[in-house]
């Protein structure tokens, strides 16, 4: 028998008879099993299954490449393709991961923590040295042997020490904490204008979906009500790579007084780890994740993955395009990222951000230009297709695994803003369209470059008041 590949067929039908579909295939008989179901178990399937997505008409299914080409021929196949990758779509080169924070990102009170204990640091070297000059008897401080000493009155603490032998101990006033900081506002939040809707919207209840590697379920800045894991093998959908984590901090990182806050804090985050712990994954495993979103009633996805295209004008995958429009049709608008190609010799929008089901985002930094690497173009691309909206994507600072906050670039940085954006317009919306959305984020953007929309920028940059306010 002829060498097997996972190939994913999408059929002419969405209700294709899968059973006829097969017939003249030389390989056995195959088990028809639920692609969804079968990915979601930690046990990969196997080669004589036949994974098939019912909302959107495609299997997955194992085939020697003579099969496929016959599949290709078939009047009730609409598309065949391998079972290719997709990655994430961040940009390492300007990358930057931090530690916690000082006394750990688990502490509400980590900025007031760590204050204190600068200040009573300061407050101890000063004491130091002033014993070391003058001496115990004159250094200003009511210091006595620990025998006779009877305690430190109110608003002050004790400093212990060895002075030639002998132990004494000073009392020594209190450090006075300042009051709490409010919730730094990182310079993208400020630029896309989200800061300036929060006394009208959050994106209070609305369910977002991050398909990607996914989220730390841990952070102390996150908050995530659920997900699931499609990556073969891995039951648990914590994230395993950073990049899922990353992007979920710009979509909804709490407002609460820690490291960073997204453009929607009040979103219900679901994690849907469809890429591996290298960053990469199987465009089943992603079909299966975006299945899991439609089924479970997400309102928006966002998908900072993708593939690059060798040809400008090559038709966007029809597996994607129907799943995307399985979201749609369910009430959930589906944001992609445009790709990191920029500055290669193929530097068009990827997939499936050029399928007209997605919202292609690229990236631009704090000046508002465009990033050299954004994926662009080309023209020629449908309005759908191509680029339709800008939002930071150049160093972004946001959550990262471990509990940690770091710096990122990429297309997939710019993506959860506009799907953080689309939170927004949901809670103050709830009955409007995917597709009515989608025209608000894109007609209140604020235009960049030339007039009009362009195969760089698009609209221009996302413009969270605009979109809010009107």
């Amino acid at each position: 028998m002829a060498d097997t590949k996972r190939y994913v067929v999408t059929f002419a039908e969405k209700k294709a008879n899968i059973d006829a579909a097969a017939q003249g295939l030389s390989v056995p008989k195959k088990k028809i099993v639920d692609g969804v179901g079968a990915l979601i178990e930690e046990v990969a399937p196997k080669e004589d299954a036949i994974l098939h997505f019912e909302g959107i008409g495609t299997s997955v299914v194992a085939l020697s490449d003579e099969d496929a080409d016959r599949l290709r021929h078939d009047d009730r196949v609409a598309q065949v393709t391998e079972d290719i990758e997709g990655f994430a779509l961040s940009d390492r080169r300007f990358s930057r991961t931090e530690a916690p924070e000082l006394w750990g990102a688990n502490s509400g009170a980590e900025g007031l923590r760590a204050e204190h204990s600068q200040v009573f640091a300061a407050g101890y070297a000063q004491a130091i040295s002033d014993i070391l000059r003058y001496g115990p008897a004159e250094s200003g401080l009511s210091g006595t042997e620990p025998e006779s000493r009877a305690g430190c009155p109110p608003q002050s603490q004790p400093l212990c020490f060895s002075w030639f032998g002998r132990k004494f101990c000073f009392c020594i006033p209190s450090p006075t904490p300042s009051p709490p900081q409010d919730q730094k506002i990182p310079w993208n939040i400020q630029l896309v204008g989200a800061d300036s809707v929060w006394d009208r919207v959050t994106g209070a209840g609305v369910r977002v979906a991050v398909i990607d590697t996914g989220i730390d379920e841990d952070h102390p800045d996150l908050s995530v009500m659920g997900g699931a894991s499609f990556v073969p093998g891995v039951g648990s959908w914590n994230d395993d790579q950073g990049h899922g984590t990353h992007c979920a901090g710009i979509i909804g990182a709490r407002n609460n007084r820690l490291g960073v806050v997204g453009v929607a804090p009040g979103c219900d985050l679901y994690a849907v780890k469809v890429l591996n712990s290298g960053g990469s994954g199987q465009l089943s495993w992603i079909l299966a994740g975006m299945g899991w979103a439609a089924e479970n009633g997400m309102q928006v996805a966002s998908m900072s993955l993708g593939s690059n295209v060798d040809d400008p004008d090559v038709d966007c995958l029809v597996a994607y395009q129907r799943a995307a429009q399985e979201l749609l049709d369910g009430g959930c608008i589906v944001v992609a990222a445009a790709g990191n190609n920029g500055r290669e010799d193929n530097p068009w929008v990827g997939q499936p951000a050029r399928c007209p089901a997605f919202m292609a985002v690229a990236a631009v930094d704090s000046n508002r230009n465009l990033a050299d690497f954004s994926s662009r173009g080309p023209a020629s691309l449908c309005s759908e297709c191509g680029v339709e909206i800008s939002a930071p994507g150049v160093s972004v600072r946001s959550t990262t695994k471990g509990g940690g906050y770091g710096e990122k670039s990429g297309t997939s940085m710019a993506c959860p803003h506009v799907a953080g954006a689309a939170a927004l317009i949901f809670e103050q919306h709830p009955a409007w369209t995917p597709a009515r959305v989608r025209d608000r984020l894109i007609s209140t953007a604020q235009d960049l470059g030339s007039p009009g929309t362009d195969p760089g920028t698009g609209a221009g940059l996302l413009d969270c008041h605009r979109a809010v306010f009107g």
